[in-house]
């Protein structure tokens, strides 16, 4: 828990910054930030660090620990009418309730054509847009207008960063 308090202390934190001010310490700040009864409430910019291996807690009952408990909502694939496939929850969640780790891989349409065939998997899915760190789509960085490069791409570019690039995940 401390390393969370610390890594935001570190960014600047305005919650931080307003408890710090109003003289509390480490403990109270500590319970107004991070997961309550395991769930998140607020947003912690720098993450949140779950207890491990190394902390003397209960690991049946922490409450720090949340994420690497898994997942318990039932979820479900499902086919949309006109955005593919997606991903639901077959009972309704409490705010702030974890789900799911969603992650992946990105390369170009040639690997996964690649991999697709020697897994014997060809089943991809086709991203149309692109997050970079700080969690902005490409379309809010140009105002809400996405870019179309109508010129013809360069071969060699396999950068994800392009529609044309035919990236899957």
């Amino acid at each position: 828990w401390l390393r969370t308090l610390k890594y935001a202390e570190l960014i600047g934190d305005e919650r931080i910054k307003a408890m710090k001010s109003k003289h509390k310490n480490d403990a109270e700040i500590l319970n107004n930030l991070g997961y309550r009864f395991r769930r998140l409430h607020k947003n912690v910019p720098g993450g949140i660090y779950e207890c491990n291996s190394r902390c003397s807690c209960n690991k049946q009952t922490c409450s720090n620990r949340v994420v690497q408990n898994g997942i318990i909502a039932q979820l479900q694939l499902f086919k949309t009418v006109a955005r593919g496939w997606g991903v639901r929850t077959l009972h309704d969640l409490p705010i702030g309730t974890f789900i799911s780790i969603y992650s992946g891989e990105i390369f170009t349409s040639e690997q996964a054509d690649e991999r697709g065939k020697l897994l014997g998997d060809e089943y991809q899915a086709d991203l149309d847009f692109f997050e970079n760190i700080n969690n902005d789509s490409e379309e809010e960085q140009n105002g809400g207008i996405l870019e179309q490069d109508d010129e013809e791409e360069d071969e060699s570019d396999t950068s994800p960063s392009s529609s044309e690039s035919g990236t899957f995940i």
